[in-house]
Parts: C-alpha cells; sequence; structure tokens
C-alpha cells in the first residue's frame, strides 16, 4: 500500500477545452488505432524503466521487513492463572529496583526494598499454596533446562521457597514495619485519657461552676419534685441550653454564661481545665484495647520465633547457600534488636496504661458515674459538648453587645445629630432659654401692634374710597346732564318736587338755625336712571338751616327702584354708575353721606367746591313705605313720555 498524493480531481466534463484534454484524447487514438508500437505511450515507457517499481518502495506506506517465524517457546503453568497474572505485575515492579537473580538474597539482607508495608503484604498475598508447592518442589532439583521452561511467577515462587520458614519471617517483617506507627498512636490515646481524667478530677473552676449551675436549677424547680436536688448527673449540664427563657433566643445556657462573665470572672478558666477532654473524646475504650492486646501478642509471637528458629549464638555465622556464593541472613540480627527496642517502650506503655485505667476510674466515680459502664469517649464527649455549647452562647452574647453598642453609639450620634440642629437654630433665631421667651412675646406684641395698624389703614382706606365714591358720582352724573336728555328730565323733576318741598318747609316752624335737626321722615319715590335702570333709596331727611342743604349719596346700590324725598333745603342726588350690570352686581346697601352745602352755590359749584363745615351725617335706616308715591310715580311716567 502506497501513500497518497494530494490534488483535486476534475470531473471529465470539466477538462474539456483544457491541456488535461489532449492528452486523454491522444490515448483514445492510440488504443482507437491499435498501435502495434507503445514506445510513444509515457506509461510504457516508465513501466519499462522500472519506475513504478521504484515508486512502490520509495512511497510504501510501511517500510517492508522480512518476517521471520520464531519458534513458540513452550511454558509449564502451575500457578493459578488470575494469580500468575497479578504476581507477574508484582514482579515487574520489583525487577525495576533489584534484578530477578537478586531478590531471594535481596530478601535475606532485608535490604530497605522489603521493609515496606506494602510490599511484605503483596508477598504474603501471592505465597504459594501447600498444593501449588507440592507442585513447584520437583524443580528446586531439576535441570536448568526444566527451570527455564517455568513462567516467570512460577520461577518468582521456586525461588522464594528456597527461604526457610518463609511465612513467619513476613509476618515479623509486617510487625516491625508497622510497629512504630501503632505505638505511637496507642501511647496518644492512653496519655489523653489519662491527662483528661488527672485534669476533670483537679478542676477546681469547674467544681464552682457545677456549684453555681446547682443553686440556679434549684431556684428554678423551687418546690417541685426535681427541686431541693443535692447533686445531678454530670450528663445533665448539656441540658441548660434546652431551657428557654421568655425569649426563644435566650436559654439558661445563655444566662449562665452572661452571669459568669459579669459577676463571676474567676470561673471563666474552667475552659482550659477542660481542654484535654477534647482529645480524650475521641479516644474508644475497645480499640484501645485491641490494639494493646494485639501488639502484646505479636511482640510475644516474635519473642518464641526468635528464641525457637533463630537465636543469635547459632544463627550468627549461619548462611545459606545460593548459586554458589554465600549470603550472611541479617534476618535474626535485626529482629533481635528490633524485639529489644520494641519490648522495652511496650512496657511503658503497660505503666502508662494500668495509670490510665486507675486514674480514669477515680474521676468517673468523682463525678458520680460508673466506670465500668461509662466508657472514655462517651464520659469526655459530655465535658466536650459543654464546652462547645458554652462557647457558642459566649459568641452569641458577644455579638449581642455588640448589636446593642452599635445601636446605642448610633442613637447618641443621631441625639447629638439633632442636638447640633436645634442649637443652630437657636443661634440662628438670636436666643435659647429666656431670651426665645423674650422673642416670643415681643413677636407676638409686633403681630397684635400690626394687626390694628392694619384694621387701621383699612378703616382710613375705606372712609376715603367712600368720600372719592361719592364726588366721583356726583362728577360723573353731572357731567353727564349736558349729554343725557333723560337724566335733564330726571333732574327737573327732582328740582320741582324740591321747590314743593321747600314751600312746605318754610311754612312749617323750624328748631335752631345752627344745629343740624333730625326730620326723621323716611321718604321714598322712584327715579329713572340715565340709563333705564331702575333705583330704590331710603334715606332718613335732615332738616338743615337756612343757607345749607344736605346732598346725599348713597353708595350701596341694588336691582330695586330708587325712591326720595328731600325737604325744600336738601338736594337729594342719587350714586349713578355707568351701566345697569355695574349697578346690579353690588348686593348690598350701605347708609347714605350727606354733604352740607350752601343755598347760595350752583349746583356745579357744590360739586367742586364745598364748605370748610362738610360732615357725614349718620343715616339710619327707616321704613321703606313710600310718603309721596304716588305722586312721584305720576311725574315719572310723565316725564318719560314726552
Amino acid at each position: 500500500k502506497l501513500k497518497f498524493v494530494e490534488w483535486e480531481k476534475m470531473n471529465f466534463s470539466s477538462i474539456k477545452q483544457t491541456i488535461w484534454h489532449d492528452f486523454e484524447r491522444e490515448i483514445e487514438i492510440s488504443v482507437h488505432k491499435q498501435i502495434e508500437s507503445t514506445d510513444s505511450l509515457m506509461e510504457y515507457q516508465l513501466a519499462k524503466a522500472g519506475v513504478f517499481d521504484d515508486v512502490e518502495i520509495t512511497f510504501a506506506q510501511k517500510p517492508v521487513v522480512e518476517l521471520k517465524a520464531k519458534p513458540l517457546k513452550e511454558e509449564t503453568l502451575i500457578l493459578d492463572t488470575k494469580k500468575a497474572y497479578n504476581l507477574n505485575i508484582f514482579i515487574k515492579n520489583i525487577i525495576k529496583k533489584i534484578p530477578f537473580d537478586e531478590i531471594r538474597f535481596s530478601f535475606l539482607r532485608l535490604d530497605p526494598c522489603f521493609l515496606d508495608e506494602q510490599i511484605i503484604l503483596n508477598l504474603l498475598k501471592y505465597l504459594p499454596t501447600p498444593d501449588e508447592a507440592e507442585k513447584l518442589k520437583p524443580f528446586e532439583d531439576a535441570p536448568l533446562e526444566d527451570v527455564e521452561k517455568l513462567g516467570m511467577p512460577e520461577k518468582f515462587c521456586l525461588q522464594m521457597m528456597k527461604i526457610s520458614r518463609l511465612k513467619e519471617r513476613l509476618e515479623c517483617m509486617l510487625f516491625r514495619s508497622t510497629f512504630w506507627e501503632r505505638y505511637t498512636l496507642l501511647h496518644k490515646q492512653i496519655t489523653s485519657v489519662y491527662n483528661a481524667s488527672v485534669a476533670l478530677k483537679d478542676a477546681k473552676c469547674f467544681k464552682e461552676l457545677l456549684h453555681l449551675i446547682l443553686l440556679l436549677g434549684n431556684f428554678l424547680n423551687g418546690n417541685t419534685y426535681r427541686g431541693g436536688a443535692f447533686g445531678i448527673k454530670i450528663a445533665s449540664i448539656n441540658k441548660l441550653i434546652d431551657t428557654k427563657g421568655t425569649s426563644k433566643s435566650t436559654t439558661l445556657l445563655h444566662f449562665l454564661v452572661e452571669a459568669v462573665e459579669k459577676n463571676f470572672p474567676n470561673i471563666l478558666p474552667f475552659l482550659e481545665e477542660l481542654d484535654e477532654c477534647g482529645q480524650a473524646s475521641k479516644v474508644s475504650r475497645a480499640e484501645v484495647t485491641a490494639e494493646y492486646q494485639s501488639i502484646e501478642q505479636e511482640l510475644s509471637k516474635l519473642e518464641s520465633e526468635l528464641k525457637e528458629h533463630f537465636p543469635l549464638p547459632d544463627n550468627s555465622g549461619s548462611a545459606e547457600e545460593g548459586e554458589g556464593l554465600k549470603e550472611l541472613d541479617k534476618f535474626a540480627i535485626e529482629m533481635h534488636q528490633f524485639y529489644k527496642e520494641s519490648s522495652t517502650e511496650f512496657k511503658r506503655i503497660q505503666m502508662l496504661s494500668k495509670k490510665m485505667e486507675e486514674s480514669y476510674d477515680q474521676t468517673v466515680r468523682f463525678y458520680g458515674e460508673d466506670p465500668k459502664k461509662m466508657p472514655p469517649d462517651e464520659f469526655f464527649g459530655i465535658f466536650k459538648e459543654f464546652t462547645t455549647n458554652w462557647e457558642k452562647c459566649s459568641a452569641d452574647s458577644r455579638e449581642h453587645r455588640l448589636r446593642q453598642e452599635r445601636l446605642e453609639k448610633q442613637k447618641k450620634r443621631e441625639l447629638e445629630r439633632r442636638k447640633r440642629a436645634y442649637s443652630n437654630a437657636g443661634k440662628a433665631k438670636g436666643a435659647d432659654g429666656e431670651d426665645d421667651k423674650a422673642i416670643l412675646h415681643s413677636l407676638l406684641d409686633k403681630l397684635k401692634k400690626d394687626t390694628l395698624d392694619v384694621k387701621a389703614r383699612r378703616r382710613s382706606q375705606r372712609q376715603r374710597q367712600r368720600s372719592t365714591s361719592v364726588s366721583t358720582t356726583l362728577q360723573q352724573s353731572y357731567s353727564t346732564q349736558n349729554v343725557d336728555p333723560i337724566y335733564q328730565r330726571a333732574n327737573k323733576m327732582l328740582r320741582s318736587i324740591q321747590a314743593e318741598a321747600s314751600s312746605s318747609l318754610l311754612d312749617a316752624p323750624s328748631t335752631t338755625t345752627s344745629t343740624l335737626v333730625d326730620f326723621n321722615h323716611s321718604v321714598s319715590n322712584r327715579m329713572i336712571l340715565p340709563d333705564g335702570g331702575r333705583r330704590r333709596m331710603s334715606a332718613s331727611v335732615l332738616h338743615v338751616s337756612p343757607g345749607f342743604r344736605p346732598i346725599f349719596a348713597d353708595k350701596d346700590t341694588t336691582d330695586s327702584p330708587m325712591s326720595a324725598t328731600a325737604p325744600s333745603s336738601t338736594l337729594l342726588i342719587p350714586n349713578v354708575q355707568d351701566s345697569t350690570s355695574s349697578l346690579r352686581s353690588r348686593r348690598h346697601a350701605r347708609p347714605l353721606s350727606a354733604i352740607i352745602i350752601p343755598e347760595s352755590t350752583t349746583s356745579s359749584q357744590s360739586l367742586t367746591t364745598a364748605p370748610a363745615t362738610t360732615r357725614h351725617v349718620r343715616v339710619r335706616k327707616t321704613s321703606t313705605r313710600p310718603v309721596f308715591d304716588h305722586t312721584l310715580r305720576v311725574r315719572a311716567r310723565r316725564m318719560s313720555t314726552k
């Protein structure tokens, strides 16, 4: 199979009129004519030159290798297939460090490779069974050719079978490889139980705490069945957290923590006294006992093995022969040395274990429990749980206090901020305390004074407006006389009425000529206004001395017709407006104002120049009953029809 040429093919239909089409055409013509000589064909020339053969060799995908048949090796398989497979993997890992032929001698020398726990375990695991050993035994003295027919696992087992008491050696070596680790753990467990027992028995602060717990419990239980206790089971201290207060977040343990931290700080070192209970609570009596007995048994087994099979005097110079070489067996020497050291350390553990048992029994009884029924992990676990809950409650209380302090600081800052704001506001106003009261009184007085001034100003303004309104009305009414004929006719009618009234008044007795006297005569009549509207006016007409006449001007208007009657010395002039709508917009009547004008003065002069004796006359409302109603009506109709 040859390698490929990287190119892109063209379809046959697409090669027309291209250079490739000419090549194909020449080939077709040559074949069609059946040319006997193919020298003109390039393909023939390449084949003749052997180019294609060279291409097959040069561009072959894989070089051609001449295969030679290997003779099949006949192997004798004795071990189980699965076991042989796993053992073969194990051997390959070993031969990376030690040559295969040196495995047995390295084992006898106790090289570091065979001191590893995992290797020793695998060797014990792959030891040949008695049946397999029986099958391999004939190969111990067999010729080399027969041994070579065995597989590698079988050869390895055959080499290891030449070591005396292989299984016992491996067990002793395994004990040696694990002893110091097991010894350290056992020593730590026994020591932790012993230290915790001694610390609990001598815990003075914790005793005071238990006394405090007993007092609080009796106070809470009172005269109930649970009250009046002389002592409690030590496990009851962990039930304090189950007693809830009025607040669900507060328990009796929280209360106890706060009370101790606030009032009895000398009790707090009890946490250090119970610190050893944490490690002791992890120790299981069953595990410690089992491990202690296991080490003791294996040491005894090692001692007997060394005495019976590997004594030092007899085995110090012994050697085992292998492949013509004598190798020194160091197992006995190394194991005797190990036994001496391990037995010495184990005796220390034995002594420590006895002390631990005695101390533990005393401590458990000291706290009212039975040491046979209460294992160390359960007993010390009570105190571990209590200290854990105590620290948690202490952290909760501390967090609560910090939160309260933050709130207090926040409130204090807010109060100070408000005080500063009030102080700044007081400074802006200019006073505080008594000064504030004085300022307040002065402000009230000023407001009252301003109110009175405003009222006075409004009163004066109203009076000025009334005077101005009368003058303006009179000017407007007289200024329209020259223009409005209706008003002229009304004015003539009033003059005639004035003449009649004057003649009647002259005939009547008069009062003092220098003063104004109430006439107390209500007059009313109707008058046609210049704009066609009607107006009603009621007034109390005053009798005046000769030479003066009052001019009554009503500042308030209504929609009703105006009625007026005056004495001979009185001219009654309405407050005429320019439009009827403006008259109707004024809904409340006001008293009439009287202006005293000398008789000798003309009407036009009286409107502009009034004497110095001008005064406002109080006018009171009288009856609206018309006195000269008939006469005024008749004359008004006549004037309007003309």
